[in-house]
């Protein structure tokens, strides 16, 4: 992967090996209209990337931080990252484990296969 920018193959297969709930996660990158390019894994594999919007944008719910009252207007605590980072790895299984301990280039052999 080198720079860490994935191809929408790439998160396709990423999102096939996990059981994350990937539709309330915005794929687009700031200042590109089709995502295209800019999305790094890395980054949107966190707790605050998989929020519920309503029609508006507003975030209603994380999926994965329960504990975190968005209409109440609570801010996101250290304890309440780590708590979703283990639900989702709870989820996600071994594929969420080895991009985090950089296991070499899954991803790509993986696209490969395909």
């Amino acid at each position: 992967m080198g720079n860490n920018n994935i191809t929408h193959k790439e998160l396709l297969t990423f999102s096939n090996l996990t059981n994350l709930d990937w539709h309330f996660v915005d794929l687009k990158s700031k200042g590109d209209d089709e995502g295209k390019g800019g999305i790094k894994l890395n980054k949107l594999l966190t707790p605050e990337s998989f929020a519920r919007k309503d029609a508006r944008g507003k975030i209603e719910k994380y999926q994965y931080m329960e504990n975190v009252d968005v209409k109440k207007g609570e801010k996101i605590t250290k304890e309440d990252r780590k708590e979703g980072l283990f639900k989702m790895r709870q989820h996600a299984g071994i594929a969420m484990e080895y991009l985090e301990k950089d296991e070499g280039v899954f991803l790509n052999n993986s696209v490969a296969m395909t």
